[in-house]
């Protein structure tokens, strides 16, 4: 549609691709009833219970990303929390930090997703932080009912970075391990919808 408001022209437009998100993953990780998260070292897991602290943790200027004072607190003081990073275009980015331990991996499993026929995601690190690292360094697997739907590998040079993976028989729980791969050190954050 279209109209004018003065010396302004108003036009309406619709989106032909418009794809409804049905489950929000970065949203559904303050849920106890809808997240489980785990610390996995040599297949031991322990429990990563959701805590809220005292105060947030921030790294200042040029620091590590903001720690809230609500996240899941594993082993190491690491955690799986919901904050912001900045992209390769410098534009905030509502993300899910997951510190994953040296020699293991952070296990997420979300239970009650909806049908959907796909999940979609974006993955990076602190560009500002991270812009100058090479190599890959975190490496992303989504699963479902017991099978894997696909990895996304994340280098910090890359950052912000779109990712998809089709759901062929959707169940109502997601699993999502997350396991670093080099040994520097990097605010990996990812977003994830089912759609």
């Amino acid at each position: 549609s279209q109209q004018a408001q003065g010396p302004f022209r108003l036009r309406v437009l619709g989106n032909p691709g418009f794809e409804a998100t049905r489950f929000d993953f970065v949203s559904a990780l303050a849920n106890e009833q809808a997240v489980k998260v785990w610390n996995d070292v040599a297949g031991e897991l322990q429990p990563c219970p959701l805590v809220d602290e005292v105060r947030a943790r921030t790294g200042g200027l040029h620091g590590p990303v903001a720690r809230p004072r609500r996240h899941h607190a594993c082993p190491g003081e690491r955690a799986v929390a919901v904050t912001l990073i900045e992209d390769q275009d410098y534009r905030a980015r509502r993300c899910m930090l997951v510190d994953a331990p040296r020699g293991g991996s952070i296990v997420l499993e979300f239970q009650g997703v909806p049908s959907s026929r796909k999940l979609r995601g974006f993955a990076g690190f602190s560009y500002f932080n991270g812009r100058d690292g090479v190599g890959q360094q975190v490496e992303l697997t989504l699963a479902e009912a017991g099978r894997e739907l696909g990895q996304h590998r994340a280098e910090a040079a890359r950052g912000w970075v779109r990712f998809e993976v089709a759901r062929p028989e959707p169940s109502s729980t997601v699993t999502l391990r997350v396991r670093r791969l080099a040994d520097e050190p990097g605010d990996f954050c990812f977003a994830l919808e089912a759609r």
